[in-house]
């Protein structure tokens, strides 16, 4: 559930290492009550790998790729 002190909690958060679409995809997450899991593009001048992040809470999970610009969908390989 959304409460004031998340909402404060991810705001501090985005003042020092987060950014502001982390949020918009954290709203989306929460009002369609599915989980969102965001796997990150790592730029070869990069030392450590980028960690995926996950939001929301849920058994429905959809996963979606950042190449720092655009989020993207990606689609289940069959």
């Amino acid at each position: 559930s959304r409460t004031e002190a998340t909402y404060i909690e991810r705001v501090q958060k985005l003042a020092t290492k987060e950014y502001a679409d982390e949020l918009v995809v954290l709203a989306v997450a929460l009002e369609l009550g599915i989980r969102i899991c965001c796997i990150p593009h790592t730029p070869a001048s990069a030392s450590d790998p980028r960690t995926p992040s996950s939001y929301g809470a849920a058994d429905t999970t959809i996963y979606i790729g950042n190449n720092d610009v655009h989020y993207v969908y990606l689609s289940q390989c069959v």
